[in-house]
């Protein structure tokens, strides 16, 4: 298993979307999640920047799909404002904003 995440990682850092498509594939074939995948992903992106990041969770979505919680959770609305505030996340600053009230 780790060998597979691994791959995974490696492919990752290539920037190749084919291989990475590949990998991904093959990982999910020998009994890798899709969970599992998207930690690899989340974590890549401390080493090779966040578009690596950005491109292997499009890629896994092609593949493997959106998982339902994350369709709507993670868009920016007032709904998931509350939620956030709730959770103790406050959200991400508007790039025109100066102040934000985190209540």
């Amino acid at each position: 298993m780790e060998q597979q995440l691994c791959k995974v990682a490696a492919a990752l850092v290539t920037g190749n979307d084919e291989l990475i498509r590949v990998v991904f594939q093959n990982a999910l074939e020998n009994g890798i999640t899709p969970s599992m995948l998207r930690e690899v992903i989340l974590t890549s992106y401390l080493f090779d920047g966040y578009p690596t990041a950005l491109e292997g969770f499009r890629i896994l979505g092609e593949i493997a799909g959106t998982p339902e919680d994350c369709q709507s959770e993670f868009i920016y609305h007032p709904e998931n404002i509350a939620l956030w505030r709730d959770r103790g996340e406050p959200p991400s600053l508007p790039l025109d904003s100066k102040t934000i009230d985190i209540k």
